[in-house]
């Protein structure tokens, strides 16, 4: 995130015709399209970064494996296997959301681009806090360490774009039906 850069287009003597000059077309919403495609990067980053994360856990396991004790390898063991999983689990569903027509009928039911970001962004915060049990604080501390770096990546994909609580309104909007709820609040 500390490479992403943001900047304010101004545009100065230009004149727009509303009936000739429609970005994306008419009928066309430009901005569902940019959403989207913003939300899938974000998705995407969060793989790349869980995918580092394990990989930095892994290496700093390993060099110390061998002095351990046998019920201490079986536990590190153990808790290797929780990210591994998480971020296979991360690559279904970033593989689902690029393909979303199932491969055989009922194979999975398609990913909606605010469903996989809103679980492998919460996914990624929960495999770094994984990743920062396994390497202790050797391997957290640290302005410049990569697994903090990793874990404010993690806090921020989860608010940026479009925030997880915004995506799951949508979600749960779509599953109760845009009318469920629009009623006066209780109090």
């Amino acid at each position: 995130m500390l490479g992403v850069s943001l900047t304010e287009i101004t545009l100065t003597d230009y004149e727009f015709d509303p009936e000739e000059d429609v970005l994306g077309g008419w009928g066309h919403d430009l901005t569902g399209s940019l959403l989207g495609h913003d939300v899938t990067g974000y998705t995407a980053r969060a793989v790349g970064s869980a995918d580092a994360v394990v990989d930095h856990a892994l290496r700093f396991v390993c060099e110390g494996l061998d002095h351990r004790s046998p019920e201490v390898r079986a536990a590190i063991r153990v808790r290797v296997g929780e990210p591994a999983t998480t971020v296979a689990v991360m690559r279904t569903v970033w593989r689902a959301l690029l393909d979303p027509e199932p491969c055989d009928a009922g194979a999975h039911p398609g990913m909606s681009s605010e469903a996989a970001k809103v679980f492998c962004t919460t996914a990624l915060r929960d495999v770094v806090r994984q990743a920062a049990s396994l390497c202790g604080g050797a391997g957290y501390a640290g302005a410049d360490g990569p697994l903090g770096r990793h874990y404010r990546d993690a806090l921020a994909l989860l608010i940026v774009g479009a925030p997880n609580d915004v995506l799951l309104s949508r979600i749960g909007e779509r599953e109760l039906g845009p009318s469920a709820g629009a009623g006066p609040l209780p109090g």
